[in-house]
Order: C-alpha cells, then structure tokens, then sequence
C-alpha cells in the first residue's frame, strides 16, 4: 500500500546536510507502523513524504528516490491525489483547523469534493457515533480543551473516507484519560479496515494496536521492530535508543510539605469566573515553598494553566497572593514570573536559537551561561538557525533555555516535554533541578507521569472541587 524506496532528502537543496538518507519502507494494507526515534530524528519528515508535503509543499528541498501510495509516485502526483488516500493529524490540531465550529470541521474535506448533503449529514452520524462524540458536534472549537480538539482532527480524519491514516504525536500534550480514549478510537479505526501510520513518543496507549516498528535516528531507519520485539525490549537498552517507556508509568504521589524557615508563597485566596461558564475556579490558604519544583496535574480542561496564569498576574481577577508575606498585584507578579507556553510557537520571535534563547537573559549571566544552557539541552549546535525550522521537541528546549536564562523569581512550564524523547526529557529535568535554589519557585504543569516523578518535589492535583458553582 505504500513504499519508500532509497530516499534521500534534505530542506534545502543548497545544504550539505540530509534530513532523511536511504530510507526504505512499507506498510502493507490495515498495519498499524510505529515510528519511533529522539526529538528532530526524521519521523515527521517521513510523514511528510507520505501526505506529499514534501515535495509538492517544501519546494525549496531535493527529493531523491520514490514514494508510492497505492502506486501513485507522490513526486508526480498533486497534493489532492494524495489527499484522497491519506488523511494527516498533525501534532497541535489547531494548525490544521480551517474552521470554527465542530461540524463544519469534521464535514469540511467532504464539503470540498462536493458530496450532497445527505450523505454529510450520514457520515457526521456515523462519526458522532463511532466516536461517542456527539456532545462536541456543533460546539465552537475555540472553547474545546486539547484532548476534545485531539479528538475532533482524528474524526475529520476518519470522515474523509481516506484508507490511511497518518497521526504525529497525537498524545502529546493529553492526560491519562484523553489518552486512552485516543488509543481505543485508532483501535476502532484499525478494526474497520484502515491504515494507520504513527509518529510517537509515547507508547503504552498503542500497544494493542501496533503490528511493526521504525526506529529512525538521525535519518536513518536503524532498526525494524515486530510488536513483540518492540513491546519487550530490555529498559537498559530502550534508553540506549532514547526511547520513552514502554508501559505506562503511575505517578509518584509525593507528599506536599511546606517550611515557614522559607521564603513562601500564599494563596490566600483566588476566585476566577470562565467566559460563558457559571462555575468558577476558587482557591484559599494554599502555601508553596520557594526552593521547591512543584508539579501540577489533573485532566484536560480542567483550569491547570489558568491557574498558573493568575498566580503569574497574566490574568485579572480577584486575588490576594502573598510573596514573602507581601501582597503582590497582578503588575508585580508579573515581573517576577516568566512562562514557557504549551504551544511555544506563539513565543518564539528571533531568527536563530541563540538569540532567542538570549533575548529575555538576566544581566547576570554571560555569553559562557547561554553557551552552557543550549549545550545542556542539546540545541547548541543548532544555535544559528531559525527556532520555527525546529522541530516541536527541539522549539521547546528553545523556550525552556530561555526561561532558564530570564532568572525569574517564578518560573511557570506548562507541558514542557510535549514532543520529547526519553534523553532530551532528562536533559530538561535536570537543568530545571539544578536551576531551582531557595530564590526561585517553579511550577510544571504536565502529563508526562515519567517526566513528573523524575523531577518534581511536591504535586498539586487541580479538579472539579477547585470549581464552585
């Protein structure tokens, strides 16, 4: 069904450098194939080939070799040939969102080819229910949390009749519940006869589904896994391949402990109301230790990174958050505080990775420091290129380098390890912890279960009982 046959490619014709060398590949009809790989390895690039991105959309790369799908050499083909047999969900859905409410989302590649408006009405019906979705048919997209947006491009995907299915890192920035959910739909997908293609990083929700496995590292296919293979590699050699772990890991429930011998941070009392909601977030008599790494968890959708956003001051509301026992405005925490968005793209504003990473740098730290930094996280040497020409995981230790440089009192990570391998997510981990003195508060929100019980001290868990009614 499809073949990658000696490819090579780089970005840019006039680079030495190769993104992806000799690749050879195939999915036979109705496999779910695994890619698998570090951070900037290639797997997005080979789901590139695949949809036809590359060549018909990077127009400035060199493609050498031949990709077929269902025989069509996609070198040949238009976009829209390809399109009619290959669907894609990109890594953040929102990118590929063309409109603002759910149905005409899911409906809009066959609103495109001119189907009549029954048989819309019966493909959205068919969706709703495959996917038990029909509480998000017909809702504004904007008010949809990440896991429900996740879900929607999966459906548009299925809606397009289309035989493949090709998913990078769907579950990136999903809780635990979100997750499962997503592996039960690619289940139900598989059973009805479709192809599925993954790039992903996390691994335990696909198991039951996954036939093969590509490992690609630096361009390469290194290794050809079966599924038993794969799923019982020994852990000393899973880290060896930077691969994240292969069973899903419990979070370590650790105990929060506050000291009045340091500096603290109170909550004394935050009230917040949602736009359009009539539930409201209310928070009282909560204390933070300066010198701790804390992490703040809970579903999707449920007001982790408003939270952080009002203890920062990037919210309004009424508040009376305390800092060493003064009472500090929204202005004054503000300039204490420095975030790393969930979506860094929206922050990331130079042309090359060390000047982004140096922008918002304290006068205390030197041209040694930055150097330090990027080499710690793995992005020195690719200081002088352009961060949107990263990768997501790459584009993220961008953001982190920068918040570490900035020397904020208060430094707020939200899903800092979206896209990231086993290596570079370690990498992160300790440069946070050696970061972190009795100066400095910081606060991670995240899903990654690995990632949470191997760097932070304390947990605080956000629910449904920080609402009132």
């Amino acid at each position: 069904m499809l073949k990658i046959e000696n490819v090579n490619y780089k970005y840019n014709k006039n680079l030495e450098i190769k993104s992806l060398i000799d690749i050879n590949l195939k999915v036979n009809r109705n496999e779910a194939v695994l890619l698998c790989g570090r951070s900037g390895s290639g797997k997005t690039t080979v789901t590139k080939l695949i949809n036809s991105l590359i060549p018909n959309y990077y127009e400035m790369g060199e493609l050498d070799g031949k990709v077929l799908v269902e025989g069509i050499d996609t070198k040949k083909a238009e976009v829209f040939e390809v399109s009619r047999i290959v669907s894609s969900v990109f890594q953040n859905p929102k990118t590929q969102f063309f409109n603002v409410n759910t149905t005409s989302e899911i409906l809009f590649y066959l609103e495109n080819r001119g189907y009549d408006r029954d048989y819309m009405h019966e493909k959205l019906m068919e969706t709703a229910e495959l996917f038990n979705i029909k509480h998000l048919i017909g809702r504004d997209i904007f008010e949809l949390s990440g896991g429900e947006k996740q879900i929607i491009a999966i459906a548009a995907a299925f809606a397009s009749g289309t035989d493949i299915i090709l998913l990078d890192e769907p579950s990136a920035n999903l809780d635990e519940e979100k997750t499962k959910l997503i592996g039960e739909i690619l289940s139900k997908l598989k059973a009805l006869g479709k192809t599925i293609i993954i790039s992903e990083h996390r691994f335990h929700y696909i198991k039951d589904i996954i036939d093969r496995v590509y490992y690609i590292d630096k361009g390469i296919v290194k290794k050809e896994f079966s599924k038993d293979e794969f799923f019982n590699i020994r852990n000393e050699y899973r880290k060896e391949l930077g691969l994240r772990s292969i069973e899903f890991e419990h979070l370590d429930h650790k105990v929060r402990k506050t000291s009045e011998n340091k500096k603290i941070l109170k909550i004394e009392n935050i009230t917040y109301s949602f736009k359009g909601i009539s539930r409201a977030l209310k928070m009282k008599d909560i204390k933070f230790n300066f010198g701790n790494i804390i992490g703040i968890y809970g579903y999707n959708g449920v007001g982790k990174s408003t939270f952080i956003r009002l203890l920062m001051g990037l919210e309004k509301s009424k508040s009376q958050i305390l800092i060493g026992g003064k009472n500090l405005s929204y202005r004054k925490r503000l300039k204490k505080s420095y975030l790393v968005m969930q979506d860094v793209n929206n922050q990331l504003f130079t042309d090359s990775v060390e000047i982004e990473a140096s922008l918002g740098k304290s006068d205390k730290y030197s041209y040694a420091d930055v150097e330090k930094v990027l080499k710690n996280l793995n992005i020195y040497d690719l200081r002088d290129k352009h961060p949107m020409s990263l990768s997501g995981g790459q584009k993220q230790r961008v953001a982190v380098a920068s918040a570490i440089l900035s020397d904020s009192e208060i430094i707020c990570f939200d899903e800092p390890t979206s896209g990231m391998d086993y290596e570079n997510m370690m990498r992160i981990s300790k440069l946070i912890k050696e970061t972190i003195n009795d100066e400095i508060i910081i606060f991670v929100i995240s899903h990654d279960h690995e990632f949470l019980n191997n760097t932070v001290d304390e947990l605080f868990y956000i629910s449904k009982y920080n609402f009132m009614n």
